[in-house]
């Protein structure tokens, strides 16, 4: 595929990466001044003629949910897909390409995190995780290999191949014979029928994570025991967290165990409850970089809520409200897990009373910034509201 021009537009670069599901492409869009984009294919690409067996049918369907799903979607921590087709008999995803590297690789690089690093990190994870559910989707593969960090700062969820929609008219798209997922970070409900997975799910996995960020250890040892991940996940009781010379707070310590109640109904809520838990461990907007200090620096976008937005994160409209340069996290009572209902209730609104709905959405985009940023992720559902107004009145 290198050296051709996809669809007339994408011209291929070279190979980002491959394996056995697919490979990922470096592309130019030569309709938008040559930008750099990333281009995935599926199994079927790598040079099979043969008839589709219903292993590989299986993989081209889930191809074309996360297709589907990644070009409707619109988060600043999910990497935007916003074109897909065929190229021939191949398809293909084109999605943002985010300059920066793997979380895995910038924990390799510094282990354990700080705690408002780590803090950082999970909460604009969570923030996406929440996007993620509200479309009834569960990311199911939720590691450090599958979360982006740019040289920015900001954090992107990645890899939706394995993702299962929640609607229970959905085709089931796993082989009775197969538990997909990274076994490290699978969870106990994985390595059953699969039957129960739910948004919990990708909690445990993100407490799993938490874990090794703030430790530096995984909660417990792996095969390296002689037991294997499955059974440490069916029936090990993590360790709490813990280590020499930073003290994790207590209340982290207890969101993280919360996170890997080896019970579904037994873990948080739902991923805003997540957000709102870590609210205490995030920078505040001023406040010194970590010590030593990161490179990217995942707190930035917390410290820094006011610069000029990072080239690699999605456009958001300018604030019309407040300078950026002053927005503080202070202000009125006003929580992250509010801000949906609030959403909601404005547009309702606005279904009857266009003006006053708009006038209401004005006011919490006010607040909002006001006390969390004017571009911290929990309000770029409000801007996102606004701008669907808007579209109304276009229409």
């Amino acid at each position: 595929m290198i050296g051709e021009v996809v669809k007339g537009r994408y011209e291929v670069l070279s190979t980002l990466g491959s394996g056995g599901m697919g490979a990922v492409f470096v592309a130019l869009d030569l309709h938008k001044g040559r930008k750099k984009v990333v281009l995935k294919t599926p199994l079927v690409s790598l040079g099979t003629e043969r008839q589709p067996t219903t292993d590989l049918q299986r993989h081209l369907n889930r191809f074309a949910r996360e297709a589907a799903f990644l070009c409707r979607i619109r988060h600043p921590n999910v990497a935007r897909g916003y074109d897909h087709g065929h190229h021939g008999k191949v398809p293909y995803l084109v999605m943002d390409w985010v300059n920066g590297y793997g979380l895995d690789r910038f924990l390799e690089d510094n282990p354990p995190l700080p705690t408002e690093a780590v803090a950082a990190v999970v909460a604009q994870i969570a923030e996406a995780l929440a996007a993620t559910h509200a479309e009834d989707v569960v990311h199911r593969d939720l590691k450090p290999g599958n979360v982006m960090l740019s040289h920015a700062g900001v954090v992107y969820l990645i890899d939706f191949g394995l993702a299962k929609p929640m609607d229970p008219d959905v085709t089931k798209l796993t082989g009775t014979e197969h538990s997909p997922g990274t076994e490290e970070y699978m969870t106990p409900e994985q390595f059953g029928s699969g039957d129960d997975i739910c948004p919990q799910t990708d909690l445990y996995a993100l407490g799993f994570m938490t874990y090794i960020m703030l430790t530096g250890v995984p909660p417990f040892a792996g095969s390296k025991t002689g037991i294997s991940w499955k059974e440490h996940h069916l029936h090990t009781r993590p360790a709490r967290p813990d280590r020499k010379g930073d003290p994790i707070p207590d209340a982290l310590a207890d969101l993280v165990l919360h996170l890997l109640e080896k019970r579904v109904s037994d873990r948080p809520a739902d991923a805003r409850e997540v957000v709102d838990r870590l609210e205490p461990f995030l920078p505040e907007p001023g406040s010194a970089a970590p010590f030593p200090s990161l490179k990217p620096d995942p707190t930035r976008v917390y410290r820094h809520p006011g610069e000029t937005r990072p080239p690699d994160a999605p456009p958001v409209a300018p604030d019309p409200v407040r300078s950026a340069v002053t927005v503080r996290r202070s202000g009125p009572a006003l929580s992250r897990r509010e801000i949906p209902a609030l959403v909601e209730e404005a547009l309702a609104a606005a279904s009857k009373d266009p003006t006053g709905g708009r006038l209401r959405l004005e006011r919490l985009l006010k607040q909002a910034s006001g006390k969390f940023g004017a571009f911290d992720v929990a309000v770029e559902p409000i801007r996102q509201a606004l701008g669907d107004l808007d579209n109304r009145r276009v229409d």
